[in-house]
């Protein structure tokens, strides 16, 4: 008789010992991990205006100070050597506590003169994940987007209308869409400059970002859709 309530007494202890661990395992894994660091953070900038950025069919020419567009897509690879192009970078991130990202950026190619007018236009909204790391210098971190999962790349391309740079003028209606949400669920999809995973830059402090937007092959990337 007296076995049978220890036996009893030892299965209640045991089970008020269990119980606080099961609660607290229980706990932990319903913990979400948040994001210190987040909010929107935004780039601008304009290449061509005060030094000029101009086109070169020199598909060797070195680039060190972001002066050249190369063009070597027939038939702009002939007659526009020299010209003068505006190269207009704006950018926009938003960074979430779960790790989320939403990036927004636009390049746009126009006539610096005020008699010019934009003639390619290129549209990124890509959604994904992203990690961080901080780095040495404060409110600054190194920031890796990693592939998009959904979103669009837009491009807006140009025809000849005459020979020279300021007879271009952008078509109506985009020449080419990709749909990030379609792509990242193909196997090995390669994706392209313009949306593959990236480290970019951030401040905390001024909201800014950093990121090398500019690609000196932009001119021939818009010339495989230009029409004449």
């Amino acid at each position: 008789m007296f076995g049978k309530h220890v036996k009893i007494i030892l299965i209640f202890v045991l089970t008020l010992a269990v119980l606080p661990f099961s609660v607290s395992c229980q706990a932990t894994e319903n913990v979400v991990e948040k994001s210190n660091l987040y909010g929107t953070f935004t780039y601008q900038e304009t290449l061509g205006l005060e030094k000029p950025l101009t086109i070169t069919n020199d598909a060797d020419a070195v680039v060190t100070d972001r002066d050249k567009l190369i063009s070597t897509v027939y038939p702009l690879n002939g007659g526009q050597e020299g010209a003068r192009v505006s190269y207009n970078m704006d950018a926009r991130l938003k960074l979430n506590r779960d790790f989320t990202y939403k990036y927004e950026y636009t390049l746009l190619l126009s006539n610096p003169g005020d008699w010019g007018q934009q003639f390619a236009r290129l549209t990124v909204t890509a959604m994904g994940s992203f990690r961080y790391i901080e780095t040495d210098v404060l409110g600054k971190y190194d920031v890796i987007l990693n592939n998009p999962t959904s979103g669009k790349q837009t491009v807006y391309s140009f025809h000849v209308s005459r020979g020279d740079i300021y007879g271009w003028s952008m078509h109506g209606t985009p020449d080419y869409v990709v749909d990030y949400s379609v792509v990242s669920a193909v196997k090995d999809y390669e994706y392209d400059l313009y949306s593959r995973a990236r480290l970019i830059g951030v401040n905390k402090n001024d909201k800014t970002l950093q990121d090398n937007l500019f690609d000196q092959g932009l001119m021939n990337y818009f010339s495989a859709f230009a029409t004449y």
